[in-house]
């Protein structure tokens, strides 16, 4: 939203994509390579997958209008680490 890269532990994690972990695939052709950029539009959002290289999410479908949107998240299902269970 306001052009600067998301920052933190969660997504330096991710990023850095050390092994057993690939990090996530790219999507298709907006954002076929790591070095491509995407702007989410206003009063869209930008949907992860919880499964990484085999999650069909916005790097595939696109943004989801904020008008589809029902309600928070409730619970992290996967993977088993300390992070599963109810979303805080």
């Amino acid at each position: 939203m306001n052009g600067k890269k998301a920052e933190g532990y969660g997504f330096a994690r991710e990023m850095a994509a050390k092994p057993p972990y690939r990090g996530y695939a790219p999507g298709h052709d907006y954002l076929s390579t790591p070095q491509q950029t995407y702007t989410v539009p206003p009063r869209g959002y930008f949907a992860m997958g919880d499964n990484s290289y085999n999650s069909y999410d916005s790097r595939y479908w696109g943004p989801v209008p904020e008008e589809n949107l029902v309600g928070r998240g409730l619970l992290v299902y996967w993977p088993f680490y300390q992070h599963w269970g109810l979303i805080r």
